[in-house]
């Protein structure tokens, strides 16, 4: 009679709810059926709780050149990218993927052909990756896209990931001309 009893839980707060002001309540007995009492209207208690989300790296994959727009089979082309921190802390050391696709425009149609480190980037820095790719010289006639991919293996939470892909097209032709 009269008691108090102390209660704590623990609560994991999920990464996609909305930073905001938020209203936390417990309840004893919240249906009222196993107590018989004068006022159930005292079984709640609130407090008010504020979401701030943290503050996180940011990478953002600007842009991918080619250093040319043709090629032909057992040529090397250099591919280029600059990734840049966007976020508000520093991005720790991470991977960079360059990934290919023929004929398509499609990540998921994509290979890996190369991965590079990309070193630890504080606010609003940038870093430039270059790889020289050889074209094998039995690759497919057609058009090809790359993609420059940072932090693929979602190795540290980032403020967004849907920012991390660059991508551009070069084209393997056929040297031998067409007879007429």
């Amino acid at each position: 009679v009269n008691g108090v009893q102390p209660v704590s839980f623990d609560y994991t707060i999920p990464d996609d709810i909305e930073a905001g002001q938020y209203e936390v309540c417990m309840y004893a007995d919240s249906e009222n059926t196993n107590i018989e009492e004068f006022d159930g209207h005292h079984n709640r208690h609130c407090t008010s709780v504020t979401i701030e989300h943290p503050q996180r790296p940011d990478l953002r994959t600007l842009c991918i050149e080619t250093s040319a727009h043709t090629a032909q089979r057992g040529e090397s082309i250099i591919l280029s990218t600059k990734v840049i921190n966007v976020g508000e802390v520093t991005a720790p050391n991470s991977s960079l993927q360059f990934l290919l696709a023929h004929n398509s425009d499609q990540l998921t149609d994509a290979s890996v052909v190369a991965i590079r480190t990309l070193q630890s980037l504080s606010s609003a820095n940038h870093q430039r990756v270059d790889i020289d790719y050889n074209i094998p010289t039995n690759a497919d006639y057609g058009t090809y896209t790359v993609f420059a991919m940072a932090n693929p293996d979602e190795a540290f939470r980032e403020s967004a990931h849907d920012n991390n892909i660059a991508l551009a097209t070069f084209a393997i032709y056929d040297p031998t001309p067409n007879p007429t």
